[in-house]
């Protein structure tokens, strides 16, 4: 006979993973089981039609004879290595602007908020038109003022610059954190600071950023996550043109997988991207002694 004790805690784990069913189940379907079958595909030749062929490591080795795809492996590397500390760079200050306590600024704080809303898609075809070569109203201005216009999106030069810039849209869900991590900030150390008379820019060094560097980490490693899996701006904006300036490792598993009907091959390049971004994240976590975590790290 179970105690009354065992039963309570038996019906309490129960019900415990009743309500986590639907989560493990979500999880299983949608996120274990894609993982395990493209990890057998990237094994075989499968069109998404016929029965997938075990071909061994043969799609490993083609990847690498594929147009664009060593291109889009430094273009991946390009993107994340110049968007990730713009990214930060830019998020942190615009969040420390927006942190005064000033009125209306939480109407600011929306308006740069509401491109991370936006359909990505919807934002991809606004910013082609106002970016176009030829009808563009950002060229129309530069014509106005004489200055000529400027290829943007549509020159190889600069694609990748254009892209990256335009990155900086969606920078309102790292402000978000940021706020978030300056308002775990106590309010004693500034007053510290200020008694002991530490400037606006002594106490951003020597208080804001010491006390937030776990916000940095984590907009630093979900930055690095994010922009090597970039593909959305790719696909819309410039399909990986012009001749490849802007293609990504996303994009050409997309291209393969969806566009060619290459499934298995296109597994490969997944999988390859995500050892990539594990080996990144992975040093990143390695190196995190910078990181100050007030009660301790556990």
């Amino acid at each position: 006979m179970l105690s009354d004790k065992t039963k309570v805690k038996i019906r309490r784990t129960v019900t415990g993973y009743v309500f986590l069913l639907p989560v493990i189940i979500g999880l299983a379907l949608f996120t274990v089981l894609p993982l395990v079958k493209s990890f057998y595909y990237s094994f075989t030749e499968y069109n998404n039609i016929t029965p997938p062929d075990f071909i061994g490591f043969s799609n490993y080795k083609e990847m690498w004879s594929q147009m664009f795809f060593t291109k889009s492996i430094i273009n991946t590397f390009v993107f994340a290595f110049v968007s990730v500390p713009l990214g930060l760079f830019c998020s942190f200050f615009l969040a420390l602007a927006l942190s005064a306590k000033l009125k209306g600024i939480k109407a600011f704080r929306a308006l740069f908020y509401l491109p991370v809303i936006l359909p990505a898609v919807a934002s991809g075809v606004l910013v082609t038109d106002l970016f176009s070569y030829t009808y563009g109203i950002y060229n129309r201005i530069l014509m106005a003022f004489g200055l000529g216009r400027f290829a943007f999106f549509t020159s190889e030069k600069t694609a990748m610059m254009s892209l990256i810039i335009y990155n900086l849209w969606g920078m309102g869900s790292s402000m978000l954190i940021w706020l978030a991590g300056f308002r775990s900030v106590s309010d004693t150390y500034y007053e510290v600071a200020k008694i002991e008379g530490g400037g606006a820019v002594w106490t951003l060094l020597h208080v804001t950023i010491p006390m937030t560097t776990p916000t940095i980490f984590y907009n630093l490693v979900m930055g690095i996550i994010n922009s090597l899996q970039v593909f959305t701006p790719v696909y819309v904006i410039t399909s990986g043109g012009p001749n490849g300036a802007t293609s990504t490792l996303a994009y050409m598993i997309y291209t393969f997988g969806m566009s060619y009907r290459k499934m298995g091959l296109a597994s490969a390049m997944a999988w390859f991207l995500f050892v990539i971004i594990m080996i990144l994240t992975l040093l990143v976590y390695k190196t995190n002694k910078w990181v100050y975590y007030e009660g301790g790290k556990d």
